[in-house]
């Protein structure tokens, strides 16, 4: 049972997050371009004519659901421009349609792009050519996160201008296109740059993650946490014929792929190398790990087991060290052993760790990050008061937080706890990606202006708590990380495990 809420409830007046310069606003029903003036009460009806009137830098154009194309008066590419953020409600109601479009539906282009610019909440599908397009000198400025790229030759295709790029692709859906992510190396001299956190990269035709050097540039990307799935060849491909491709990846899930699972290939005067962190590799159908010519790898603290062509393919038994793997050579070497990693139901593409799992706090101490799940890393997984990574991409957690429902402006949505039989689970709050704030468990959390509850998210899993969020508009955009924290007693010892943090938006 839930613990009965005081009387007394906690009340935090709290300032409004820091909000863009200006907020804009483009409905594809209610607006117009001619007479609207970009405001809530008076919106714009397209997205091409709402980036030609903004300028930032921190201004923010809030797309309203509906579907956007070339009848609406869109054209393509729609040009970002740097500080200009372009948020829709969610990939599921607002659609940006480029059916018959043979160029990038949008594009960071030509400028630097150094000034945080977001794209966020948006389904691009239809285009001939990549849903997105970054080729800049510099975008370290921008983030493209919760956005579904599907249905087009290229999801996102990256390539260097005239220096480096450095994008972030944090928890987009990337799938159904032909090639899901296109990574391209230009001339000698310049360095492709990309980073990836959680996303789903799923049914190519081709490769998932592509990623070539065949001009004499660079290609260096980072992947931590990302699903890469049942695609009609390999899962992660990295080439290079000339320049060089440098992959790291962490908590990296691979499975179901037509061809391999992982690749890396140097031919040539090219050179590839590839390190694997906390993966798992399971279940395609060509080899898990291959690499080709002088191309290089190091695979550590992962499953790579249950592939139809062999685990590995010319990777080097030196350069696997401390993971679960099937039978073979590598089997003894380096603290590689072959147990049963008990994944949930891989029948089911679940490939989390069950209670009990040998993986569960097997791998050494190292950097606090996320897994391919979401949850924290490290945890105390066995509940013996220390706190060690999991081998694999999964980090179990003995308490989990979900929402359900919509988390727009008026709307209603459920904090839903899921967690193993008899732990107790409380959360906490911060107003960024750092140390959070407890919601006591005896009250119910509230937050002004204008005044709604948040809290009282605790519970015995599995359980469900309803929320509704207020139809004012000051709360747009109001940003809150909050952290799960199971409990249970163990030999008469409180142990305790941390679980995902959920970053909730309000839209």
């Amino acid at each position: 049972m839930r613990p009965a809420p005081l009387h007394a409830l906690l009340v935090l007046s709290l300032l409004a997050p820091c909000a863009p310069a200006v907020d804009y606003f483009v409905n594809a029903a209610t607006g117009n371009n001619a007479s609207g003036d970009g405001s809530l009460a008076s919106p714009w009806r397209t997205i091409t004519f709402a980036v030609s009137q903004v300028q930032g830098p921190g201004d923010a154009i809030h797309v309203a659901a509906g579907v956007y194309d070339s009848a609406l008066g869109e054209t393509y590419p729609i040009d970002m421009k740097p500080g200009v953020s372009v948020i829709g409600a969610g990939f599921g109601v607002t659609i940006l349609d480029a059916v018959g479009v043979g160029v990038a539906g949008i594009r960071f282009n030509a400028v630097p792009f150094a000034t945080p610019t977001r794209l966020e909440g948006i389904r691009i599908s239809g285009t001939g050519g990549p849903a997105v397009r970054v080729s800049t000198p510099d975008g370290s400025g921008i983030t493209i996160a919760r956005c579904s790229l599907s249905g087009n030759g290229t999801g996102l295709r990256v390539e260097a201008g005239t220096g480096a790029v450095g994008p972030t692709f944090r928890q987009n859906l990337l799938a159904y296109n032909v090639t899901n992510v296109f990574l391209v190396g230009g001339t000698p001299g310049t360095t492709t740059i990309a980073n990836f956190d959680r996303n789903w990269i799923t049914f190519s035709t081709t490769q998932g993650v592509a990623a070539f050097a065949a001009s004499g540039g660079s290609v260096a990307a980072t992947f931590s946490g990302d699903r890469i799935e049942s695609c009609f060849d390999t899962g992660l491909f990295a080439t290079a014929s000339s320049g060089s491709v440098v992959l790291t990846t962490t908590s990296l899930t691979v499975f179901h792929h037509v061809n391999k699972g992982i690749e890396a290939s140097a031919v040539g005067g090219g050179s590839c190398f590839v390190s694997i962190d906390h993966a798992t590799v399971a279940d395609n159908t060509g080899a898990g790990i291959s690499l080709v010519g002088s191309a290089g790898a190091i695979v550590s603290n992962s499953i790579v087991r249950g592939n139809t062509g062999g685990d590995f393919a010319a990777v080097p038994v030196s350069s696997v060290v401390n993971c679960v793997v099937g039978p073979g050579a590598y089997v003894g070497q380096n603290g590689n052993v072959n147990v049963d990693p008990m994944f949930v139901d891989t029948s089911v593409d679940n490939f989390q760790l069950q209670q009990g799992s040998p993986c569960i706090d097997a791998a050494g101490p190292g950097p606090a990050n996320r897994d391919s799940y979401g949850d924290s890393r490290p945890l105390d997984g066995n509940l013996d008061g220390v706190s060690l990574p999991d081998v694999g991409s999964d980090e179990y957690a003995h308490a989990h937080i979900a929402t359900t429902g919509s988390t727009t402006v008026g709307g209603s949505f459920s904090f839903v706890l899921t967690g193993t039989p008899g732990v107790f689970i409380q959360n906490s709050f911060a107003f960024a990606e750092g140390p959070p704030l407890a919601i006591p468990y005896w009250g119910v959390l509230f937050v002004a202006p204008p005044i709604f509850p948040l809290g009282g998210i605790v519970g015995f899993p599995p359980a469900t708590i309803p929320l509704t969020i207020p139809n004012d508009p000051t709360l747009l955009g109001l940003l809150i990380y909050i952290q799960s924290v199971g409990t249970t007693l163990v030999g008469g010892n409180l142990r305790g495990s941390l679980g995902n943090p959920l970053r909730l938006e309000i839209l």
